[in-house]
């Protein structure tokens, strides 16, 4: 219906003799301006469904596989499907999340282990001591390898179960200050997933296996100063070395290796990891404790010298002996190897008193 204003203004046009608008009729700028909206919607529709579909694909690379989450406005925000490595453009649908990338079956993972703090603190780099059945506290230097289970195939329930569990937490960065990262955050992420949920099961490992063993058997230098050092005194300071120490460490790389197989999978609760495999490189004796294998090695090496200087004076007196009773039944024996032993610069060999002998001969 018009308004009052309307109808005033319809009856003095009348009145004055100017033409009346219709009731009904609509201004021209009117429509100008809703079509210049219609167009900014479209335009806005246009550029939101472009967004929708770039970020509807994603692909892998070589040995990695993907994740992803639904994350439309109306989707649960649950596992929509997983990427197999190498993959090319795939859809991923509408408005999904950023897929998560893990290693695959084709990419092995490497932890390392050292005895030097300079080179700890880092993600997945740690320094590790533990004791012998004797209570040395050894440090190992020693890489450990393995891969994960996962394909990205369709049916691949251990990469949904292990993004599912440890996927949604953050982790520590070792040597960072306060860094947090997820394990499908790279290299890094992955790295501080294992600081955290493999270490504990690594140190179990490790204390089994090497505490099942004594120090000398892993260092052979470790003899000197424990209840061996009367077999090494005897047999020198090498007797522990060789072929003993080289089994010994197989066996402790073995009996880690089987032990983390068995306690990895079952602390993290599933098939997630496989092909374990462990270098044990050396063993390192504590400071104080080389310090005092270092004192030991001086002093064999100062009692061998004494023994050898012995043994040489010994020798020589025998020499004399047998050479005095030689000459006492040889006299001229005894001259003859005196006129030998004269250099041979001498030409003349003083009496005393003024007298002398001349060697022209010679």
């Amino acid at each position: 219906m018009p308004s009052r204003e309307e109808f005033e203004d319809l009856a003095r046009r009348a009145s004055s003799g100017r033409p009346v608008p219709s009731l009904g009729s609509t201004s021209p700028g009117r429509g100008v301006v809703f079509g210049g909206v219609g167009l900014v919607v479209l335009g806005l529709a246009l550029f939101i469904g472009a967004i929708g579909v770039i970020s509807g694909f994603a692909r892998t690379g070589p040995n990695e596989a993907a994740v992803v989450y639904n994350g439309g406005p109306l989707d649960k925000k649950t596992q929509r499907q997983t990427i197999e490595p190498a993959s090319g453009l795939t859809w991923t649908g509408w408005l999904s999340q950023d897929p998560r990338f893990y290693p695959t079956s084709g990419s092995p993972r490497r932890y390392i282990l050292t005895s030097d703090p300079s080179r700890g603190e880092r993600a997945g780099v740690d320094v590790v001591r533990v004791p012998t059945s004797d209570g040395v506290d050894v440090g190992l230097e020693a890489k450990i390898s393995f891969t994960t289970t996962f394909t990205g195939a369709e049916n691949d329930a251990a990469l949904r179960e292990f993004d599912a569990r440890f996927g949604n937490r953050t982790y520590p960065v070792p040597g960072s200050a306060g860094q947090r990262l997820h394990p499908w955050e790279g290299d890094e992420g992955f790295a501080a997933f294992l600081d955290t949920e493999f270490r504990p099961v690594l140190d179990n490992a490790l204390r089994e296996s090497i505490g099942e063993s004594r120090c000398e058997e892993l260092v052979s230098s470790c003899a000197l100063i424990s209840g061996g050092r009367q077999r090494v005194a005897v047999a020198g300071p090498g007797a522990a070395t060789g072929e003993g120490n080289s089994a010994n460490l197989l066996r402790v790389q073995t009996a880690i290796a089987e032990a983390l197989a068995t306690d990895l999978n079952q602390n993290l609760g599933g098939e997630y990891l496989d092909n374990v495999q462990v270098v044990v490189s050396g063993v390192r004796l504590p400071e104080s404790v080389q310090t005092a294998v270092n004192d030991a090695q001086a002093g064999f090496a100062e009692v061998n010298k004494t023994r050898a200087d012995l043994e040489k004076a010994r020798i020589r007196k025998q020499v004399n002996d047998t050479l005095g009773a030689s000459y006492k039944n040889c006299p001229a024996c005894a001259q003859q190897d005196a006129l030998k032993a004269i250099p041979k610069n001498v030409n003349a060999i003083s009496l005393g008193g003024g007298g002398s002998i001349a060697l022209g001969g010679r």
